[in-house]
């Protein structure tokens, strides 16, 4: 990634943060310890039902959601480039057969590993069909996003699949130079597409700023605001050092909104806020020392889940939620 892009986005992500009052306390504790860790979604199950509070209900605010599914599309291309690069260094200058394409996925327990991208970048959709609130920068940035992340993403998912199955040698590699082909005209169009979503957010932030009323949302931006910079390190591939010192202001900021949070029971951004973006510092430390293309995905995945998270607290607080216990869940699909 190029130092710009990087820079533009956490001068955008930063200039949103506000600075946190500390909550009134009130009774009752966290649960602590929980056995499972904590979701980015909404915990399903009747055993541990949310409680909406009567007349508590707001509708979630355009602008927050659009720029919820900018910054992940965002972190979606950017996770496309690592692709890039893995499948660029397997192939050279050769396209597939005999030689078969790297795509640089984590390894998955079920399913092909390559979908990893399609979920990482299916969320440009979202971002671009958001038409309000309208700014002209973001949306003819999202317009290719559009237009280059999800199209791309599919095409790398289908040609993961293709080879899993050998497919290649049934045909004699024909689809896969055929998905080869497609594939490299999205990698062509994906540095003006990240770019431009990059450019363009500092922009919209500065225009529709998100406003966190309560101290639990604001140290939960500061959060996100420090996750994301470590995480723009990480991508521009500064060394070990530089990433960890970022990340040591993660966990404070963590420790922070856990510490305000100790007296707010049920507040849904200590359901979800916490351990995801400690999750996050767990894989981005392994990425800044491993460097390899599978382990920048999964701080990449991270960093969309400390996302998710945010979001869904915020959609949850919106609604008038009261958390009643965050057990059994897991971090990616609720409910096991």
């Amino acid at each position: 990634m190029r130092p710009g892009i990087a820079f533009a986005l956490l001068l955008s992500l930063c200039a949103c943060s506000e600075k946190p009052t500390e909550p009134a306390p009130s009774s009752g504790a966290p649960a602590q310890n929980a056995p499972k860790p904590a979701s980015a979604r909404p915990p399903t199950s009747a055993g541990s039902r949310p409680q909406a509070e009567a007349g508590g209900r707001k509708p979630t605010e355009p602008h927050v959601m659009k720029a919820y599914h900018a910054e992940r599309c965002y972190v979606g291309l950017v996770a496309l480039g690592f692709a890039r690069s893995a499948y660029e260094k397997s192939l050279g200058k050769d396209r597939p057969g005999p030689k078969v394409p790297d795509f640089g996925a984590p390894e998955a327990k079920g399913g092909n590993a390559a979908h990893v991208y399609q979920r990482l970048v299916r969320v440009c959709n979202a971002a671009g069909s958001a038409d309000k609130p309208e700014q002209a920068e973001l949306d003819k940035a999202l317009d290719l996003a559009v237009e280059v992340g999800p199209p791309l993403g599919q095409a790398i998912t289908d040609a993961g699949v293709y080879y899993e199955k050998k497919e290649s040698e049934k045909d004699s590699f024909a689809k896969g130079r055929e998905l080869h082909t497609t594939i490299k005209k999205g990698f062509e169009k994906l540095d003006e597409a990240t770019k431009g979503v990059a450019d363009a957010l500092p922009l919209y932030l500065k225009a529709f700023p998100p406003k966190w009323e309560a101290a639990p949302a604001q140290r939960t931006q500061v959060v996100v605001d420090k996750a994301m910079a470590a995480f723009l390190l990480l991508a521009q591939g500064k060394d070990a050092g530089e990433v960890d010192k970022a990340l040591a202001e993660v966990t404070l900021a963590v420790d922070e909104l856990d510490t305000a949070l100790k007296n707010l029971k049920g507040d849904p951004y200590g359901v979800y806020v916490p351990k995801m973006g400690q999750a996050f510092v767990e894989k981005a430390k392994a990425a800044a020392q491993d460097r390899s293309t599978p382990a920048l995905v999964a701080a990449a995945t991270a960093i969309e889940d400390v996302l998710e998270a945010q979001n869904n607290a915020y959609k949850r607080e919106r609604a008038g939620v009261v958390e009643v216990d965050d057990s059994g869940m897991n971090p990616h699909h609720g409910m096991q």
